[in-house]
């Protein structure tokens, strides 16, 4: 039996033997609280030289049936969770300090779980042989419990969920893959601790009992691993709503639906001639069944998209820009399967996961939109009867939805770069208000510390801005500090240089290294502090597409498609610029419409860098043809301009706003995050509603309002030519509507 299991003092002699009960609870405080102060008992007495006392109140009394001793076992197991945690944050707090990393690969966890067992085993675990009996005590817990971590790693990559399933599923799951974990874990603390204390291996008892001792440790950790796991970013429940399992007849009435609409939608040419979306799939290498699996699932994601509608009926602009993009990227995803010459499967993976990258995707959940698509896409396919795609295969098309995030990396580096500092500076800035609040005398220790720390914060801001505001340096020594200041004033100067490299690997993930994640995927490699800062927007890794996965090719080809139709396409253009201007978002306030145009451009470059070849020969070719048809936009909008103010045809226009002159946002202040927190809340309270209202124009004249207002009409009119470019014959798109008969929900959008 391993050392945490008993006490090393001889239990007392008793007429009668404890009851079963009675023994599982004395092992149990015995495991959990005796043997680990009395372990530190026993440190303290040498560092001290003066013998300390130890307990032996719970000494468990010498079993006498196999009963009472199955019993004890138990105790001691559950008891051992007390020291194991310790442990283990002790192991982390020490890593971090170290700035040591413990990834989610194989080797890292297994060297995690080593680590926090050596803690144990010298540390809380009582030896009456002095430092060789604490080192011999380390050894053996080292080795049994980095075998249980190197084994729990390896069936959680080996066996990853291919759906979010119920709590009670869950916590089964991570149960059983504990006790697969504690049996080799058991084998090594059995040999380990024979070897080390006896010099000989162990006994075929001692083996079997240290096997079911670790089967149930680890079916217990397992079990409190499920029950504290992260919260997914979009509820199970709320996805089998969106994406129920619907009837043939249902199915049937979305397939007509999408054939057409996709009928209307260009897709790239075809030895010169004008092809629609539907003719590109119609001659793709997919099998019926698999054409009609493919456009069951588009109907799907569809019905989603155009049942979430406006308090006018009309479709939310946003699902709508969701749904012509799905259908523009589902075109250039055959052009791209095509090139990568992908096999029928993959080319149905791709795009399946292409279609639901972006199926749950609104205003409030753009930096983790790709969680949501990966449930959405398991939930629909783990439910829909007869689906024909394995376990395997959803697993692949799941992850594809997590990978696409990277594109493009530039964007998402600026992105999630501001989207962290501005987090860090809105809760500190909320914390200090708070303090404030009280008198220095009337502040606990904690609160003083966050007032001294905020405040050396805020001192560093203002000697910074000082600085700029009288700088004699170098040019580039200026850069260096206004991008510092750039951070705001509440962040660390460790915290800003986290958010730096964290931002560089998310501009070039395909040259980090990847460690393994509980999909079965990769992530790139990430620090403690970068990925406490990544935490901040709802995600844990930064998923990236590897050769060594069986869905790596379809990835591609998806993110190829991806960034095709985004920047290279007029649908894109579209897209993008009706994501910038008035009123998009606080990052996107262009002051000209070319401004909004250039969008599009820069992020295209960045998106150049993560294309297969393939996939930059296409997009090349989109974008030369794509310059012309924005020019044909512009020119039709400049003539509804002329209709609306009445301006001739040989006269000029005169200065406007947002189209050939600067556009005035306005100023909030230090409300302007908050404003905008309110803004991208679909379902505000009547008392938000009015603190939206009374700040909507701060800082506008009655003139600058109008043209505010006018820039949103411009906009809208420049994506309706754009989106018209993308047409087969040249008109806007319908007014999409549901066919499916799924029930109205009421979830945000």
């Amino acid at each position: 039996m391993p050392p945490e299991f008993n006490s090393i003092k001889v239990p007392v002699e008793k007429d009668e033997s404890d009851s079963a009960l009675e023994g599982f609870g004395k092992s149990l405080i015995n495991s959990a609280i005796q043997n680990p102060l009395n372990s530190l008992s026993q440190i303290g007495s040498s560092i001290s030289g003066v013998k300390l006392p130890e307990l032996h109140y719970f000494d468990p009394s010498t079993p006498a049936d196999s009963t009472q001793k199955f019993a004890q076992q138990a105790g001691s197991v559950v008891g051992m969770l007390v020291p194991f945690m310790i442990a283990r944050k002790a192991v982390g707090y020490s890593a971090s300090k170290m700035n040591i990393e413990f990834s989610g690969s194989l080797l890292s966890c297994a060297g995690e779980q080593a680590a926090t067992g050596a803690v144990m085993g010298f540390a809380l675990t009582p030896t009456t042989d002095g430092l060789s009996g604490r080192v011999k005590n380390a050894v053996v817990d080292a080795g049994t419990f980095g075998v249980m971590g190197a084994a729990s790693s390896k069936l959680a990559s080996s066996f990853a969920l291919t759906g979010e399933a119920p709590l009670a599923n869950r916590i089964v799951r991570s149960s059983l893959f504990g006790i697969g974990s504690g049996i080799p874990g058991g084998f090594a603390n059995a040999e380990l601790n024979s070897i080390v204390n006896k010099g000989q291996v162990a006994s075929m008892s001692e083996i079997r009992d240290d096997v079911a001792s670790f089967a149930i440790l680890g079916g217990i950790f397992g079990g409190i691993d499920a029950l504290h796991k992260g919260k997914e970013i979009v509820k199970p429940s709320e996805m089998q709503q969106r994406f129920p399992v619907y009837s043939e007849a249902q199915l049937k009435l979305g397939r007509e639906a999408v054939r057409n609409e996709l009928a209307q939608v260009k897709a790239s040419e075809q030895d010169g001639n004008s092809m629609s979306v539907l003719d590109k799939f119609n001659q793709s290498n997919l099998s019926e069944a698999q054409k009609e699996r493919v456009l069951n699932a588009l109907a799907a994601v569809r019905e989603n998209h155009v049942s979430t509608r406006e308090s006018d009926g009309s479709i939310n602009p946003d699902q709508e820009k969701n749904w012509i993009h799905t259908q523009g990227e589902f075109g250039r995803n055959i052009d791209s399967a095509q090139r990568m010459k992908l096999t029928p499967e993959q080319t149905e993976d791709t795009l399946i996961g292409s279609m639901f990258s972006d199926a749950v995707k609104n205003k409030s959940n753009f930096m983790v939109h790709h969680r949501a698509g990966r449930e959405a896409a398991l939930t629909f396919l783990s439910a829909a009867k007869e689906n024909g795609i394995g376990a395997e295969r959803i697993t692949g098309i799941g992850n594809m939805t997590l990978e696409h995030q990277i594109g493009p990396p530039g964007f998402m580096r600026m992105i999630y770069g501001n989207g962290i500092a501005d987090d860090i500076n809105l809760e500190r800035s909320a914390e200090l208000t708070a303090v404030l609040k009280k008198l220095a005398a009337e502040r606990t220790p904690a609160e003083q510390a966050t007032y001294e720390r905020l405040h050396d914060l805020s001192n560093a801001y203002e000697s910074r801005a000082q600085q700029l505001a009288n700088f004699t340096g170098s040019a580039s020594d200026r850069v260096r500090l206004a991008d510092r200041q750039a951070f705001g004033r509440y962040v660390s100067d460790e915290e800003a240089s986290a958010i730096l490299s964290l931002g560089q690997k998310i501009a070039t993930p395909f040259q980090q290294p990847v460690i393994d994640t509980k999909y079965g995927s990769k992530a790139v490699e990430l620090t403690d502090l970068e990925r406490s800062l990544l935490q901040r927007t709802g995600n844990e890794d930064w998923y990236v597409p590897h050769e060594s996965t069986p869905w790596y090719a379809a990835s591609r080809s998806l993110i190829n498609a991806d960034s095709i139709d985004n920047y290279a396409t007029p649908g894109g253009f579209s897209k993008l610029v009706g994501m910038n201007g008035p009123e998009t978002d606080i990052f996107f306030r262009d002051k000209t419409i070319d401004e909004s145009l250039a969008s599009p451009r820069r992020s295209f470059r960045f998106a150049y860098d993560i294309m297969t070849p393939e996939g930059k020969i296409l997009a090349d070719a989109e974008l030369a043809k794509t310059d012309a048809a924005i020019e044909r936009a512009r020119e039709r909008t400049s003539a509804w301009l002329r209709q609306e103010l009445n301006v001739p045809a040989d006269q000029p226009l005169p200065n406007i706003p947002f189209w050939n002159s600067d556009l005035v946002y306005p100023d909030r202040g230090t409300f302007e995050h908050q404003w905008w927190k309110l803004h991208k809340n679909s379902n505000r309270t009547p008392q938000q509603e009015e603190l939206w209202s009374q700040q909507r124009f701060t800082g506008l004249t009655p003139e600058q309002i109008d043209q505010f207002l006018f820039a949103k009409r411009i906009r809208e009119q420049m994506v309706d030519e754009l989106r018209k470019e993308q047409r087969v014959d040249g008109s806007l798109p319908p007014d999409y509507l549901p066919v499916m008969g799924r029930p109205a929900i009421n979830f945000a959008h």
